[in-house]
């Protein structure tokens, strides 16, 4: 599961990375980023509420992006909680 490590390390000459070849890892990394958060919308509305948050709560995390629901509960919640 450490492909992203194994990319930099393979990459890596003397503890030192191109900018080129950094940009490539990175490059592979975002790409895989973007097909597990599309995979992860397309499920989020065959699975339960649980599941639902919970794919809300990666793609936030993966996108910097709070999902409605999550906005909604926050902006809904009792003072002092």
């Amino acid at each position: 599961m450490d492909k992203i490590q194994n990319a930099l390390r393979q990459a890596a000459v003397k503890d030192q990375i191109k900018t080129q070849d950094a940009l490539r890892v990175g490059a592979e990394a975002d790409e895989l980023l973007e097909e597990s958060v599309e995979l992860f919308r397309r499920l989020h509305n065959a699975v339960g509420m649980y599941l639902g948050g919970e794919i809300d709560l990666l793609v936030s995390k993966i996108t910097k992006v709070k999902s409605r629901g999550q906005v909604y509960h926050l902006d809904r919640e009792p003072e002092g909680q």
